[in-house]
């Protein structure tokens, strides 16, 4: 079989000889680790992942290579004591919380590493008093899951442990605990069968329950998947659910702008609208440019019409005639009430030039006067004799006008 990753494993290993500094220190020699043959269940390895019985015993062979390698007597040197395996071992992040004491150990003794094992809790060591009296080395290996034989005692293996490396040692009652990823170890007992876990409670979900020390250890592996899964799931939600709104807001956005867009082309179409004739207002135009030309002839034939405004050839006309008659410049001045006529708007010289259009004067082609103005002023009419009677003069000019047209 391939290897797999690294375990974390527990050894119960007992501890005997036990001696009590002045300080109140605990310290006692324990076995660390030994080499020879250990059993687990497969579960307790990951392997009924593959669909192994769970249950099925597998032997794992540590060879002296791997026990007494330098690399890993060197991790043994210098450990941790801590009461009962905290769940993932010991590091800097746990270690002021869980750690009790140490251990010094690293040295071969036959087939067995051994050290020296100090409590220097006070609690701790009046827990040692009380009955925890076993030693539990936690460490992690990589399994080779490469069948053997054993070349000492003969007995045949599932796989090696390779990489021992020490992380911890526990004071625990007796008897062994661990799961798939944090194995208890026991020492080699007849009929190879694994010694019973102690009872210990776990809280599932805010509800405490006894279970061993395996299957407490499996339930806590199982809550910890289960809410990092949770965890995970609710993260993808929330993404989904950003990404959702995202998407809503941007269409938003996209619908607000096209909006805008429709809206703004349609003022744009009718602000150009307003400056499109309809037929019927070309015609009234083209009729009113027309009448406005007439009348500026009969006003003021001598003022040029070509390439001016409506506004422009009014203005001119106003003038000319404002010029030659006292009362169209009387009439005039009223309507542009102080203003200069060069900065009268179109609306007030149109009501100027409708004005002068219809005061009753003669044509400037005539050479006359109204009667009224020329009866005030005292002048002749042609060459005939003066007039006196303003409405005499007034019937003889429209006389006169009629029968030259």
């Amino acid at each position: 079989m391939p290897a797999m990753e690294t375990v974390l494993a527990f050894d119960l290993l007992p501890l005997t000889r036990r001696e009590t500094t002045p300080e109140g220190y605990l310290v006692a020699p324990g076995v660390l680790a030994r080499t020879g043959i250990q059993t687990y269940y497969a579960y307790e390895l990951g392997l009924d992942g593959g669909g192994m019985d769970p249950l099925r015993r597998v032997r794992l062979h540590r060879p002296p290579e791997e026990v007494f390698d330098p690399g890993s007597l060197a991790t043994f040197k210098n450990l941790p004591v801590t009461v009962g395996h905290p769940p993932d071992g010991v590091d800097a992040a746990n270690w002021r919380k869980t750690a009790v004491g140490d251990c010094r150990g690293g040295l071969r003794e036959g087939d067995t590493q051994v050290g020296t094992v100090t409590v220097r809790d006070a609690q701790a060591v009046e827990a040692v008093r009380d009955g925890t009296t076993e030693l539990s080395c936690g460490y992690t290996f990589v399994p080779d899951m490469t069948p053997g034989t054993d070349p000492v005692s003969g007995e045949p293996y599932d796989g090696i442990q390779r990489r021992i490396r020490g992380n911890h040692v526990a004071l625990v009652d007796a008897g062994r605990c661990g799961s798939a990823c944090r194995i208890a170890d026991s020492q080699p007992n007849p009929g190879d069968n694994p010694m019973p876990d102690p009872i210990r409670k776990t809280v599932v979900d805010g509800i405490p329950i006894e279970l061993n020390d395996t299957a407490a250890a499996a339930v806590e592996k199982l809550l910890k998947e289960r809410d990092a899964a949770k965890t995970a799931a609710d993260s993808a939600l929330k993404g989904k659910a950003d990404a959702e709104q995202a998407l809503a807001d941007a269409t938003k956005a996209h619908q607000d702008a096209v909006g805008k867009l429709a809206t703004d082309h349609a003022a744009k179409v009718a602000e150009l609208e307003k400056d499109v004739l309809t037929p019927a207002q070309r015609d009234a135009m083209v009729r009113g440019w027309a009448e406005m030309l007439a009348d500026a002839k009969r006003l003021a034939p001598t003022v040029a019409t070509d390439g001016k405004t409506c506004v422009d050839v009014r203005r001119a006309v106003v003038k000319d005639v404002g010029d030659r008659n006292a009362t169209a410049q009387g009439v005039i001045a009223a309507i542009l009430a102080g203003k200069a006529l060069e900065a009268a708007d179109a609306d007030t010289v149109r009501a100027a030039f409708n004005a002068v259009k219809a005061l009753p004067i003669a044509h400037a082609h005539d050479n006359r006067l109204d009667g009224f103005t020329q009866a005030l002023a005292g002048v002749k009419v042609g060459d005939g004799p003066p007039v006196a009677d303003a409405r005499t003069l007034f019937h003889q000019n429209m006389a006169d006008y009629a029968t030259g047209h």
